[in-house]
């Protein structure tokens, strides 16, 4: 089973799941605005170089924070890692995305 990753967008902050660690948007619309606005890649360049992190890992974590705050909580204390959260904030997601079918459904 391939990995999956879900991220808040670089660009829009949408919710995301994406298959690879360099992907950074959610769409080749906020690819491009992200390409015309650098500096707000740069911010986050810089945030990630001052933690010593890279910008993946700032996203991926604001998703986390968004979809499981609990697990976020345990994190932080160190009692999980965050390939150990993965799964479960997939299946939020997934949840997420079922909820706003039901909704749009009526």
């Amino acid at each position: 089973m391939a990995k999956r990753y879900i991220i808040c967008c670089a660009a829009c902050g949408a919710l995301h799941e994406v298959a690879r660690r360099d992907a950074l948007t959610c769409s080749v619309a906020c690819r491009v605005w992200l390409h015309r606005h650098p500096d707000h890649l740069a911010e986050l360049r810089a945030l990630a170089g001052s933690a010593r992190i890279e910008v993946f890992d700032i996203i991926e974590a604001k998703a986390i924070r968004e979809l499981r705050p609990d697990l976020a909580d345990r994190m932080v204390s160190g009692e999980l890692v965050v390939s150990d959260v993965r799964e479960d904030v997939a299946r939020a997601f997934i949840a997420r995305v079922f909820e706003a079918v039901e909704a749009a459904d009526g």
